[in-house]
């Protein structure tokens, strides 16, 4: 599962990808400019467990998205900035490789297949969720380590 910008390259591949392979992908556009107009979350809607692409419907909040079992960190335009708040999640997160120029710092203490997994591109996405489901147990492994790995949040 995505949500957020889907204007770079990489995201558009990722949204394609969701239309063809809706029982293993799921993506949310939504833009900042679109809070103001979009009153309900997907979850109110019913919308949270249909897959493919949506655009401009609903808005998830983070709590929401941390109920997915999958969660997908793709290159956004700039950098991709939410990789440490998708650990936190306790999800598995699918790391897609394609388009990732930047790291930030704590990245390099992370290794794939132990904290994350990673697939090259975003056509590779629909088989790693297949996968992840076939094997249960080493997907519930990597969930565990990856939200391990990062120290908890310190609201205060």
């Amino acid at each position: 599962m995505h949500t957020g910008n889907v204007g770079s390259v990489h995201r558009k591949s990722l949204a394609a990808v969701a239309e063809k392979a809706p029982r293993e992908v799921f993506v949310n556009e939504l833009f900042i400019g679109d809070h103001g107009k979009i009153r309900q979350t997907c979850k109110e809607m019913g919308l949270h467990a249909t897959g493919g692409y949506q655009q401009h419907k609903c808005f998830m909040r983070f709590e929401d998205q941390c109920s997915y079992k999958y969660l997908l960190n793709s290159a956004s335009i700039g950098y991709a900035n939410k990789f440490k708040y998708l650990l936190l999640c306790g999800s598995v997160v699918i790391y897609v490789q394609d388009g990732m120029q930047h790291k930030e710092f704590y990245e390099h203490g992370l290794l794939p297949g132990v904290h994350y997994v990673q697939v090259a591109t975003a056509d590779d996405v629909p088989a790693m969720v297949r996968y992840l489901r076939e094997h249960d147990s080493y997907a519930r492994a990597v969930a565990s380590a990856g939200r391990a790995r990062l120290p908890a949040p310190d609201p205060g």
